[in-house]
């Protein structure tokens, strides 16, 4: 599940800036409205996923990091 304030631009430009700190290829989707995958590492891409309070966010990477990638996405996005 997503924060209480959703995915927006202070969130969102914050969770794309930590995972570029990672080796790791990383994808979003709302899975809640089916919208995505779009790439992690990108903010406007970030944004069309349209994340609102309550949707749940699916996380998918790869590359040697890709677990620590998939952790902050869960600690940045988890209340």
């Amino acid at each position: 599940m997503t924060g209480r304030h959703g995915l927006h631009a202070r969130p969102a430009a914050e969770l794309v800036s930590a995972l570029r700190d990672f080796d790791a290829h990383v994808e979003l989707r709302n899975d809640t409205t089916g919208i995505g995958p779009v790439r992690g590492d990108s903010l406007t891409s970030v944004l069309t996923l349209g994340v609102l309070p309550g949707h749940r966010l699916e996380v998918r990477a790869t590359g040697p990091d890709a677990a620590l990638a998939v952790a902050k996405v869960r600690a940045l996005t988890v209340n």
